[in-house]
């Protein structure tokens, strides 16, 4: 009879769980295969069987942060609407990811290397959470809200940039460690800014592109 596996999945996604308290408490220099053992409360050689390295464990970090950010958009309902829905999927569905795990969003989007990307299990993260989103976008083309020389990519590219954009000015606006940006804002529901710039922006979609430039 085979024996069983010692280190299965269940036991990576628990030495994930710890990386990711490690990461969000003191930031990716504090994420090491020593710390994650000491804070999951397992063997330095768990974690090194689960991982391989550190850069490996890196690798995986990043693949659950866009597993994370699909996830979420994936789980806004579809509705009549399409411009609605993909509007609520930056501002509910990114917003929520980069606010609750602003660690993981700095890795995933601010921080993340080429090299890394390279990796298999993290590239096919990465599609996942492209797809997602392109998916709403395709949504709403064929309710005919883009314009037919508007392509999927520069949509997903322009709408990320936004979502991406404004999650770092709301994470720069918070006080801790330092002073913060925005102080005028701080403290503030910021939801309906995303939804006013996401809601412009989606709007414009039906517009030639180059228009405005012309």
């Amino acid at each position: 009879m085979a024996r069983p596996r010692v280190h299965d999945q269940a036991t990576g996604e628990a030495l994930l769980d710890s990386a990711v308290r490690l990461l969000q408490d003191g930031g990716l220099e504090s994420v090491s295969v020593r710390g994650v053992a000491d804070a999951s409360g397992r063997s330095f050689r768990a974690v090194y069987a689960v991982f391989g390295s550190k850069r490996a464990l890196i690798d995986a970090l990043a693949a659950r942060g866009y597993r994370s950010l699909a996830e979420r958009v994936n789980a806004i309902p579809v509705s009549q609407d399409p411009a609605h829905d993909l509007v609520t999927a930056g501002a509910e569905g990114f917003r929520s990811f980069a606010i609750e795990q602003p660690e993981l969003f700095r890795l995933t989007f601010e921080q993340v290397s080429g090299e890394v990307l390279r990796q298999p299990e993290v590239g096919r993260a990465a599609l996942s959470s492209f797809e997602a989103l392109v998916s709403r976008i395709r949504l709403a083309r064929d309710a005919g809200l883009v314009h037919p020389d508007r392509s999927d990519v520069v949509c997903a590219f322009e709408f990320h940039s936004l979502c991406q954009g404004l999650a770092s000015s709301e994470l720069a606006a918070r006080p801790s460690p330092g002073p913060g940006f925005w102080p005028m804002i701080r403290g503030r529901d910021l939801s309906g800014i995303w939804r006013d710039a996401l809601t412009g922006l989606v709007a414009g979609f039906d517009v030639p592109p180059g228009l405005a430039l012309e």
